[in-house]
Protein backbone atom coordinates (compact mmCIF):
# COMPACT_ATOMS: atom_id res chain seq x y z
CA UNK A 1 0.00 0.00 0.00
CA UNK A 2 1.25 3.17 -0.94
CA UNK A 3 2.84 5.25 1.90
CA UNK A 4 0.69 8.69 2.52
CA UNK A 5 2.68 11.70 4.81
CA UNK A 6 -0.55 12.50 6.35
CA UNK A 7 1.16 14.31 8.81
CA UNK A 8 0.72 18.27 8.61
CA UNK A 9 3.97 19.37 9.79
CA UNK A 10 5.72 17.13 7.33
CA UNK A 11 3.63 18.10 4.55
CA UNK A 12 4.80 21.49 5.25
CA UNK A 13 8.05 20.46 6.04
CA UNK A 14 8.60 18.52 2.31
CA UNK A 15 6.80 21.82 1.01
CA UNK A 16 9.41 24.38 2.29
CA UNK A 17 11.94 21.70 0.78
CA UNK A 18 11.09 22.52 -2.78
CA UNK A 19 13.70 24.54 -4.63
CA UNK A 20 14.62 26.29 -6.66
CA UNK A 21 12.89 29.59 -4.33
CA UNK A 22 9.74 30.64 -6.81
CA UNK A 23 6.50 31.20 -7.23
CA UNK A 24 5.19 27.37 -7.39
CA UNK A 25 6.97 26.74 -4.76
CA UNK A 26 5.96 29.69 -1.84
CA UNK A 27 2.74 28.80 -3.07
CA UNK A 28 3.11 25.16 -2.11
CA UNK A 29 4.25 26.51 1.40
CA UNK A 30 1.07 28.91 2.18
CA UNK A 31 -1.47 26.00 0.92
CA UNK A 32 0.47 23.35 3.33
CA UNK A 33 0.53 25.82 6.50
CA UNK A 34 -2.79 26.87 5.72
CA UNK A 35 -4.20 24.18 8.51
CA UNK A 36 -3.58 23.41 11.75
CA UNK A 37 0.08 23.10 12.27
CA UNK A 38 1.79 22.21 15.50
CA UNK A 39 4.33 24.57 15.26
CA UNK A 40 6.67 22.91 18.17
CA UNK A 41 6.10 19.65 16.40
CA UNK A 42 7.42 21.23 13.20
CA UNK A 43 10.86 22.56 14.66
CA UNK A 44 11.31 19.12 16.06
CA UNK A 45 11.07 18.19 12.53
CA UNK A 46 13.10 20.81 10.80
CA UNK A 47 16.13 19.62 13.89
CA UNK A 48 15.93 16.11 13.13
CA UNK A 49 15.97 16.31 9.41
CA UNK A 50 18.83 18.68 9.46
CA UNK A 51 17.15 21.60 7.32
CA UNK A 52 17.18 24.42 9.27
CA UNK A 53 19.10 26.80 6.78
CA UNK A 54 16.48 25.65 3.51
CA UNK A 55 13.57 25.97 5.76
CA UNK A 56 13.89 29.50 6.93
CA UNK A 57 14.95 30.86 3.81
CA UNK A 58 11.97 29.17 2.23
CA UNK A 59 9.25 30.48 5.01
CA UNK A 60 10.63 33.61 4.61
CA UNK A 61 10.25 33.54 1.03
CA UNK A 62 6.55 32.35 1.27
CA UNK A 63 6.10 35.57 3.69
CA UNK A 64 4.08 32.80 5.76
CA UNK A 65 3.00 33.90 9.57
CA UNK A 66 4.22 31.98 12.06
CA UNK A 67 4.21 32.00 16.22
CA UNK A 68 7.49 33.88 17.63
CA UNK A 69 8.66 30.82 19.59
CA UNK A 70 8.97 28.86 16.38
CA UNK A 71 9.99 31.60 14.75
CA UNK A 72 13.03 32.25 17.02
CA UNK A 73 13.68 29.06 16.92
CA UNK A 74 14.24 28.35 13.04
CA UNK A 75 16.30 31.23 13.05
CA UNK A 76 18.77 29.69 15.65
CA UNK A 77 18.72 26.93 13.74
CA UNK A 78 19.66 28.65 10.39
CA UNK A 79 22.34 30.85 12.18
CA UNK A 80 24.01 27.73 14.20
CA UNK A 81 24.37 26.26 10.31
CA UNK A 82 25.63 29.20 8.81
CA UNK A 83 28.06 29.67 11.48
CA UNK A 84 29.07 26.00 11.45
CA UNK A 85 29.47 26.03 7.70
CA UNK A 86 31.98 28.70 7.78
CA UNK A 87 34.53 26.42 10.28
CA UNK A 88 34.44 23.81 7.90
CA UNK A 89 34.71 25.19 4.89
CA UNK A 90 38.15 26.36 6.79
CA UNK A 91 39.00 22.90 7.49
CA UNK A 92 38.44 21.97 3.82
CA UNK A 93 40.61 24.57 2.92
CA UNK A 94 43.57 23.25 5.36
CA UNK A 95 42.95 19.47 4.06
CA UNK A 96 42.89 20.35 0.88
CA UNK A 97 46.00 22.08 1.13
CA UNK A 98 47.56 19.31 2.84
CA UNK A 99 46.41 16.26 0.39
CA UNK A 100 48.15 18.67 -2.40
CA UNK A 101 51.17 19.32 -0.96
CA UNK A 102 51.16 15.61 -0.31
CA UNK A 103 50.25 14.74 -4.25
CA UNK A 104 48.04 12.08 -4.26
CA UNK A 105 44.54 12.36 -5.38
CA UNK A 106 41.60 13.21 -3.00
CA UNK A 107 38.01 14.40 -3.45
CA UNK A 108 34.98 15.50 -0.69
CA UNK A 109 32.04 14.28 -0.52
CA UNK A 110 28.54 16.36 -0.19
CA UNK A 111 29.85 19.45 2.05
CA UNK A 112 30.31 22.27 1.62
CA UNK A 113 31.28 22.16 -1.79
CA UNK A 114 27.94 20.11 -2.62
CA UNK A 115 25.47 22.95 -0.62
CA UNK A 116 27.59 25.91 -2.82
CA UNK A 117 26.85 24.04 -5.93
CA UNK A 118 23.07 23.53 -5.29
CA UNK A 119 22.26 26.58 -2.98
CA UNK A 120 24.86 29.00 -4.56
CA UNK A 121 25.47 29.60 -0.88
CA UNK A 122 27.41 28.42 2.55
CA UNK A 123 25.07 27.62 5.25
CA UNK A 124 22.22 26.79 3.38
CA UNK A 125 22.46 23.04 3.18
CA UNK A 126 23.24 21.37 6.41
CA UNK A 127 25.88 19.62 7.56
CA UNK A 128 27.66 18.08 10.56
CA UNK A 129 31.79 17.03 9.11
CA UNK A 130 33.50 16.86 6.75
CA UNK A 131 33.93 13.86 4.41
CA UNK A 132 36.75 13.47 2.12
CA UNK A 133 37.68 10.27 0.20
CA UNK A 134 41.55 9.27 -0.44
CA UNK A 135 42.46 6.10 -2.36
CA UNK A 136 42.57 2.84 0.27
CA UNK A 137 46.81 3.31 -0.73
CA UNK A 138 47.00 6.46 1.06
CA UNK A 139 44.98 5.83 3.94
CA UNK A 140 48.04 6.17 6.26
CA UNK A 141 49.93 9.65 4.58
CA UNK A 142 46.69 11.12 4.70
CA UNK A 143 46.02 10.05 8.18
CA UNK A 144 49.87 10.82 9.53
CA UNK A 145 49.11 14.49 7.71
CA UNK A 146 46.16 15.10 9.52
CA UNK A 147 47.62 13.87 12.63
CA UNK A 148 50.56 16.07 12.30
CA UNK A 149 47.82 19.37 11.55
CA UNK A 150 46.65 18.57 15.02
CA UNK A 151 43.61 16.24 14.42
CA UNK A 152 43.01 13.55 16.57
CA UNK A 153 41.42 9.97 16.10
CA UNK A 154 38.16 9.44 17.76
CA UNK A 155 36.37 6.27 15.74
CA UNK A 156 38.44 4.19 16.30
CA UNK A 157 40.00 5.85 19.29
CA UNK A 158 43.48 7.10 19.15
CA UNK A 159 44.43 4.53 21.58
CA UNK A 160 43.59 1.37 19.64
CA UNK A 161 45.55 -1.32 19.12
CA UNK A 162 46.99 -2.22 15.71
CA UNK A 163 45.11 -5.57 15.15
CA UNK A 164 41.82 -3.55 15.95
CA UNK A 165 43.18 -0.70 13.73
CA UNK A 166 43.99 -3.65 10.69
CA UNK A 167 40.23 -4.73 11.74
CA UNK A 168 38.55 -1.50 11.83
CA UNK A 169 40.68 -0.96 7.58
CA UNK A 170 39.68 -4.32 6.08
CA UNK A 171 36.11 -4.07 7.03
CA UNK A 172 35.05 -0.17 7.62
CA UNK A 173 34.77 2.21 4.61
CA UNK A 174 35.98 5.56 7.29
CA UNK A 175 37.64 6.63 10.24
CA UNK A 176 36.41 9.36 12.03
CA UNK A 177 39.09 12.37 13.60
CA UNK A 178 38.08 15.90 15.42
CA UNK A 179 40.05 19.04 14.55
CA UNK A 180 41.26 21.03 17.39
CA UNK A 181 38.45 23.43 17.26
CA UNK A 182 35.89 20.45 17.19
CA UNK A 183 35.37 20.15 13.72
CA UNK A 184 34.63 16.47 12.63
CA UNK A 185 36.08 15.19 9.73
CA UNK A 186 35.07 11.75 8.04
CA UNK A 187 38.34 10.07 6.07
CA UNK A 188 36.90 7.76 3.27
CA UNK A 189 38.81 4.90 1.37
CA UNK A 190 35.73 3.72 0.25
CA UNK A 191 32.51 5.47 0.07
CA UNK A 192 29.61 3.28 0.59
CA UNK A 193 28.91 0.35 3.32
CA UNK A 194 28.75 -2.44 0.48
CA UNK A 195 32.26 -2.36 -1.31
CA UNK A 196 30.52 -3.60 -4.61
CA UNK A 197 28.55 -0.13 -5.22
CA UNK A 198 30.82 2.02 -7.14
CA UNK A 199 34.16 0.14 -6.25
CA UNK A 200 35.70 2.25 -8.96
CA UNK A 201 35.43 5.67 -7.68
CA UNK A 202 38.77 5.60 -6.43
CA UNK A 203 39.62 5.99 -10.49
CA UNK A 204 36.60 8.72 -11.69
CA UNK A 205 38.35 11.98 -12.62
CA UNK A 206 37.46 14.77 -10.69
CA UNK A 207 36.43 18.26 -11.29
CA UNK A 208 37.26 21.72 -8.80
CA UNK A 209 34.18 23.28 -8.09
CA UNK A 210 35.25 26.95 -6.83
CA UNK A 211 34.44 28.15 -3.12
CA UNK A 212 35.90 31.37 -3.23
CA UNK A 213 38.15 33.28 -5.31
CA UNK A 214 41.16 31.61 -5.28
CA UNK A 215 39.97 28.47 -3.51
CA UNK A 216 38.28 25.08 -5.07
CA UNK A 217 37.42 21.97 -3.85
CA UNK A 218 37.72 18.70 -5.85
CA UNK A 219 34.36 16.64 -6.01
CA UNK A 220 33.24 14.02 -8.38
CA UNK A 221 31.15 14.69 -11.43
CA UNK A 222 27.63 15.97 -11.83
CA UNK A 223 26.22 12.32 -12.27
CA UNK A 224 28.78 9.85 -10.25
CA UNK A 225 27.53 12.48 -7.37
CA UNK A 226 24.22 12.26 -8.13
CA UNK A 227 24.52 8.16 -8.37
CA UNK A 228 26.68 8.73 -5.18
CA UNK A 229 23.95 11.02 -3.35
CA UNK A 230 21.14 8.49 -4.44
CA UNK A 231 22.94 5.32 -3.10
CA UNK A 232 23.91 7.03 0.01
CA UNK A 233 20.42 8.44 0.99
CA UNK A 234 18.66 4.74 -0.05
CA UNK A 235 21.10 2.65 1.90
CA UNK A 236 20.43 5.04 5.21
CA UNK A 237 16.37 5.00 4.14
CA UNK A 238 16.07 8.34 3.73
CA UNK A 239 16.03 9.02 7.35
CA UNK A 240 17.38 12.54 6.68
CA UNK A 241 14.89 14.43 4.38
CA UNK A 242 17.61 16.85 3.95
CA UNK A 243 19.52 14.11 1.45
CA UNK A 244 16.36 14.23 -0.82
CA UNK A 245 16.48 17.77 -0.39
CA UNK A 246 19.31 17.51 -2.88
CA UNK A 247 18.39 15.33 -4.82
CA UNK A 248 14.99 17.85 -5.90
CA UNK A 249 17.20 20.91 -5.93
CA UNK A 250 19.76 18.76 -8.57
CA UNK A 251 16.88 17.58 -10.48
CA UNK A 252 15.58 20.95 -11.00
CA UNK A 253 18.52 21.65 -12.54
CA UNK A 254 18.42 18.47 -15.06
CA UNK A 255 16.28 18.33 -18.55
CA UNK A 256 14.43 15.07 -19.29
CA UNK A 257 17.59 13.53 -21.46
CA UNK A 258 19.86 14.52 -18.55
CA UNK A 259 17.99 12.23 -16.08
CA UNK A 260 17.81 9.47 -18.55
CA UNK A 261 21.49 9.31 -19.01
CA UNK A 262 21.60 9.24 -15.26
CA UNK A 263 19.45 5.86 -15.30
CA UNK A 264 21.93 4.28 -18.08
CA UNK A 265 24.82 5.34 -15.70
CA UNK A 266 23.11 3.54 -12.53
CA UNK A 267 22.49 0.97 -14.43
CA UNK A 268 25.77 0.14 -15.73
CA UNK A 269 27.05 0.93 -11.41
CA UNK A 270 24.78 -1.58 -10.57
CA UNK A 271 22.32 0.56 -8.43
CA UNK A 272 19.56 1.17 -10.62
CA UNK A 273 16.93 0.96 -7.97
CA UNK A 274 18.62 3.82 -5.83
CA UNK A 275 18.08 6.00 -8.91
CA UNK A 276 14.36 5.06 -9.50
CA UNK A 277 13.54 5.57 -5.57
CA UNK A 278 15.28 8.74 -5.54
CA UNK A 279 13.46 10.10 -8.39
CA UNK A 280 9.90 8.47 -7.39
CA UNK A 281 9.90 10.17 -3.70
CA UNK A 282 11.05 13.58 -5.06
CA UNK A 283 8.00 13.33 -7.20
CA UNK A 284 6.23 12.35 -4.46
CA UNK A 285 7.18 14.47 -1.79
CA UNK A 286 8.88 16.96 -3.27
CA UNK A 287 6.50 18.03 -6.57
CA UNK A 288 10.10 17.90 -8.47
CA UNK A 289 8.71 17.89 -12.37
CA UNK A 290 9.69 14.82 -13.81
CA UNK A 291 7.81 13.38 -17.36
CA UNK A 292 4.27 11.51 -16.74
CA UNK A 293 5.90 8.66 -18.45
CA UNK A 294 8.62 8.44 -16.27
CA UNK A 295 6.47 8.66 -12.79
CA UNK A 296 4.03 6.13 -14.43
CA UNK A 297 7.21 3.86 -14.90
CA UNK A 298 8.43 4.27 -11.59
CA UNK A 299 4.95 3.72 -10.34
CA UNK A 300 4.06 0.51 -11.97
CA UNK A 301 7.64 -0.99 -10.36
CA UNK A 302 6.35 -2.91 -7.43
CA UNK A 303 9.93 -2.86 -5.58
CA UNK A 304 10.61 0.97 -6.72
CA UNK A 305 6.74 1.95 -5.18
CA UNK A 306 7.92 -0.88 -1.99
CA UNK A 307 11.27 1.47 -1.75
CA UNK A 308 9.67 4.43 -1.88
CA UNK A 309 6.86 3.72 0.64
CA UNK A 310 9.46 2.02 3.43
CA UNK A 311 11.19 5.54 3.05
CA UNK A 312 8.56 7.50 3.68
CA UNK A 313 7.70 5.76 6.78
CA UNK A 314 11.24 5.81 8.30
CA UNK A 315 11.31 9.60 7.16
CA UNK A 316 8.06 10.11 9.42
CA UNK A 317 9.17 7.38 12.11
CA UNK A 318 12.83 9.37 12.56
CA UNK A 319 11.07 12.46 13.07
CA UNK A 320 10.14 11.73 16.92
CA UNK A 321 13.57 12.78 18.52
CA UNK A 322 14.81 10.82 21.12
CA UNK A 323 11.96 8.11 21.08
CA UNK A 324 13.43 4.74 21.07
CA UNK A 325 10.55 3.20 19.33
CA UNK A 326 10.92 5.49 16.47
CA UNK A 327 14.39 4.79 16.14
CA UNK A 328 13.60 0.84 16.85
CA UNK A 329 10.93 0.87 13.74
CA UNK A 330 13.51 2.85 11.50
CA UNK A 331 15.87 -0.11 11.93
CA UNK A 332 13.59 -2.41 11.23
CA UNK A 333 12.05 -0.80 8.11
CA UNK A 334 15.75 0.22 6.39
CA UNK A 335 16.78 -3.57 6.82
CA UNK A 336 14.38 -4.40 3.67
CA UNK A 337 14.91 -1.67 1.69
CA UNK A 338 18.51 -2.34 1.81
CA UNK A 339 18.15 -5.81 0.42
CA UNK A 340 16.22 -4.76 -2.65
CA UNK A 341 18.17 -1.56 -3.58
CA UNK A 342 21.04 -2.93 -4.87
CA UNK A 343 21.31 -4.77 -8.23
CA UNK A 344 23.19 -8.38 -8.71
CA UNK A 345 24.21 -11.24 -6.55
CA UNK A 346 27.35 -9.42 -5.85
CA UNK A 347 25.87 -6.98 -3.89
CA UNK A 348 22.97 -9.57 -2.05
CA UNK A 349 26.11 -11.80 -1.20
CA UNK A 350 28.27 -8.35 0.41
CA UNK A 351 25.22 -7.47 2.35
CA UNK A 352 24.62 -10.26 3.88
CA UNK A 353 28.06 -11.12 4.18
CA UNK A 354 28.25 -7.41 6.14
CA UNK A 355 24.67 -8.67 8.20
CA UNK A 356 27.06 -11.77 9.58
CA UNK A 357 30.31 -10.67 9.78
CA UNK A 358 30.53 -6.70 10.20
CA UNK A 359 32.61 -5.85 13.67
CA UNK A 360 31.50 -2.29 13.73
CA UNK A 361 29.59 -2.96 16.91
CA UNK A 362 32.46 -4.84 18.71
CA UNK A 363 35.31 -2.54 17.09
CA UNK A 364 33.58 0.53 18.92
CA UNK A 365 33.45 -1.48 22.25
CA UNK A 366 35.57 -1.79 25.04
CA UNK A 367 35.26 -6.09 24.61
CA UNK A 368 38.94 -6.89 24.67
CA UNK A 369 41.11 -7.79 21.27
CA UNK A 370 41.17 -11.26 21.66
CA UNK A 371 36.90 -10.97 21.80
CA UNK A 372 37.07 -9.81 18.15
CA UNK A 373 37.82 -13.06 16.69
CA UNK A 374 34.68 -14.67 17.69
CA UNK A 375 32.44 -11.33 16.31
CA UNK A 376 30.42 -13.91 13.97
CA UNK A 377 29.38 -15.28 17.48
CA UNK A 378 29.68 -12.31 19.55
CA UNK A 379 27.90 -9.73 17.26
CA UNK A 380 24.14 -10.54 17.84
CA UNK A 381 24.25 -10.96 21.53
CA UNK A 382 25.68 -7.54 22.03
CA UNK A 383 23.45 -5.77 19.29
CA UNK A 384 20.84 -6.84 21.47
CA UNK A 385 22.57 -5.41 24.86
CA UNK A 386 22.96 -2.13 23.16
CA UNK A 387 19.34 -1.62 22.09
CA UNK A 388 18.01 -2.91 25.43
CA UNK A 389 15.55 -0.19 27.15
CA UNK A 390 18.30 2.32 28.68
CA UNK A 391 20.59 2.34 25.98
CA UNK A 392 18.11 2.22 22.91
CA UNK A 393 17.06 6.29 24.28
CA UNK A 394 21.27 7.30 24.42
CA UNK A 395 21.12 5.90 20.88
CA UNK A 396 18.54 7.61 19.39
CA UNK A 397 19.53 11.07 20.97
CA UNK A 398 23.00 10.97 19.90
CA UNK A 399 21.98 9.62 16.35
Amino acid sequence: MRARPNIPEFRLLCACLRWPEAAVAAEAIRAASAGEIDWRRFVQMVAWHRVGGIVHRALAHADVAIPPPATVALYRLARRNAAASLQRLAVSSQIAALFRGAAFPFFFLKGEALGIQIYGAPGVRHSIDVDVFVPPSKVDVALTLLTQAGYVRELPHAGASARRMTAWLRTQKDLMLRTPLGVTVELHWRILENRNLLADVATTQTIEIEIARGLSLPRLPPNVQFIYLCAHGAYHGWFRLKWLADIGALLSQLSAADIATLRRDAKVAGITRCVDQALLLSARLLGTGLPDSLISELEADWQIRLLADLAIRIMIAGGEIGDPASQMKRELLSGPSRWLMGDGFGYVATEFRRLLTNPRDLLTSDVPDWLLRFSLVVRLPYWIWKRRPGAARRIALAD
